[in-house]
Formats: structure tokens, sequence, C-alpha cells
């Protein structure tokens, strides 16, 4: 394997830091599509969307999380996530998700400001059980899927 310069990662919700490693490379949603970065890149700033981080590690390990909005920063070769939301893919629920988005879709949605609010929370739901379908079908979980396609 050519030699790759490896950076520092951090993900932080305002409750905590999720996570901190090293890694080769990451990709993450942004407002206005993927976004793929290496170590070494120029700085920069993006506003965060809904769907998954992964994170290819030094070591060979890959992670994986679900991130809800916020902002990802890339400065002095330290990519810092600050995200509403972001959890580990493995600790999604998918019953759990399919609910969230059921709830979701049963808000009110009237005024300008309950419309925006529920298509955030749907958007968010709809992302996370997405995440946790695709992650059924790959450890070939019996079922598969929660609804019909």
């Amino acid at each position: 394997m050519p030699f790759r310069r490896r950076f520092k990662c951090e993900l932080y919700t305002p409750s905590d830091q999720v996570a901190s490693c090293e890694a080769l490379s990451v990709t993450f949603p942004a407002t206005d599509g993927q976004v793929g970065v290496l170590g070494g890149r120029a700085p920069m700033v993006a506003m965060l969307g809904v769907g998954q981080i992964n994170i290819a590690q030094s070591k060979g390990k890959a992670l994986e999380f679900f991130v809800s909005r916020g902002f990802a920063q890339m400065s002095q070769n330290v990519l810092t996530f600050l995200a509403e939301e972001c959890l580990p893919v493995a600790q999604i629920n998918a019953e759990q998700a399919w609910e969230e988005l059921q709830t979701a879709m049963k808000l009110p949605a009237s005024t300008d400001s309950e419309i925006a609010i529920r298509e955030d929370l749907v958007t968010t739901a709809r992302g996370k059980f997405d995440i946790a379908q695709k992650r059924r079908r790959q450890l070939g979980l019996a079922g598969g899927s929660l609804i019909e396609e």
C-alpha cells in the first residue's frame, strides 16, 4: 500500500465526544453532497447533512457513524465534526428508527415553522432508518426490511 498521510479525526455532539482516532480517509455527507477527506487537505468548513460518516483508520479498521446536521472543519491536519446527533451505525435499532420516522410523519404541518420542523425530523429519521436497513442487509439478518419495497 502506498504511503498515505494520516490525520486526526474527532466527532463531537453537544453533550459528548463520540470518537477520536487517526484516519487515512473520511467521507461524510455535506448539505451539498458527499465530501472525501485525505491527510494534508487544505483547510475547509462544511455544513453537515444527514447520513453516514465513513472513517478508514490507519490500523485497517473502518468506523461508521450516523450523523445529523452540524459542521465539519479541516484545519492543521485535524478533521473535527460538531454534530447535533452522532452515533455508531452498529447502535442504530431499525425498529426504533422506523418508529421515529412514523412519529415524525404524523406531526402537524400547517404553518411554515411546523412544516420546517416536520421536514427536518422526517429527513433525520429516514436517514437513520435507511442506514439501519442497509446494515441489516449487509449482516444478512432475517427479515431484511421492515417495509415492503
